[in-house]
């Protein structure tokens, strides 16, 4: 089931429940009581046959999932064994390579090649580590990967045909909702609580989001009394005399004047 489907449905589940607190503003047989009855129908239906139809398509891929695995281990094995083989015998590995790329149709035919050529050579191989049943189990995994393949297919028609049906099912809740919108309007006009409530379930909304929790560190640093430090000037360029500010120069004039006056020590103040 795709998320807009799922959002609906939680949508038609929150008017369904509208309907059964107001059922009293419906009688049976009103077109309010036939719309809430048919999102009702919608609803058991998804619960039941479609439902169905889709777990077992998604069983059948897990299923075929699981056999690939051992099928390609299986094949593996045995060119893993003819190929030490053919360190002393060239050529003898012809037939047992892998290609890099194995989709299901190519898997299926490197199994049957393995298996034709094994037949043969089947007392050799088993030199090499590989059980003496090997050619009969390769064999049953093949067929149980055929039959996967063969369900998985079965399963795209069964899975194709249930989202059929569900989006036939949701656009019939949809013309279900719509006349409901009139109907609720016209019945609770001199309600303003049940029609806020209905506004509030008629929302198609996905489920809330959970944020991520903050681990940023936000201590902030701690600072130590003491005497504060001026800032030093900026270092000029190697080679530059250091700037002269207008305190300097201004005491610079008056020296050259003989006006200045040197301020008083702290014994004469005294």
């Amino acid at each position: 089931m795709t998320k807009r489907q799922i959002v609906k449905l939680e949508m038609f589940r929150r008017v369904r429940d509208y309907g059964t607190k107001h059922q009293a503003h419906f009688p049976q047989g009103s077109s309010g009581a036939q719309a809430f009855s048919v999102i009702a129908n919608v609803l058991d239906g998804m619960s039941a046959g479609h439902k169905a139809k889709l777990a077992a398509a998604q069983e059948g891929f897990r299923t075929k999932k699981v056999v690939r695995v051992e099928l390609r281990q299986q094949l593996e094995h045995i060119e893993m064994a003819a190929r030490t083989i053919a360190r002393t015998r060239p050529g003898y590995d012809d037939g047992f390579r892998l290609p890099e790329r194995l989709n299901d149709q190519v898997l299926q035919s490197a199994a049957k090649l393995f298996l034709d050529k094994s037949a043969p050579l089947a007392a050799e191989l088993t030199a090499f580590g590989l059980p003496d049943n090997f050619i009969e189990r390769l064999q049953t995994t093949l067929q149980r990967f055929e039959a996967a393949i063969a369900a998985c297919e079965d399963g795209n028609r069964e899975s194709a045909s249930a989202q059929a049906a569900i989006e036939a099912d949701i656009a019939a809740g949809m013309e279900a909702i719509t006349r409901l919108e009139i109907i609720i309007a016209n019945t609770f006009r001199d309600d303003v609580s049940a029609r806020a409530q209905w506004t509030r379930d008629r929302q198609q909304r996905a489920a809330y989001r959970q944020r991520p929790q903050d681990t940023t560190n936000h201590t902030q640093p701690t600072t130590t009394s003491g005497p504060t430090v001026a800032p030093t000037s900026t270092p000029t360029a190697k080679g530059e005399p250091p700037a002269v500010t207008a305190a300097v120069a201004g005491a610079f004039e008056s020296a050259l004047r003989g006006d200045s006056q040197l301020a008083p020590s702290d014994e004469e103040a005294a």
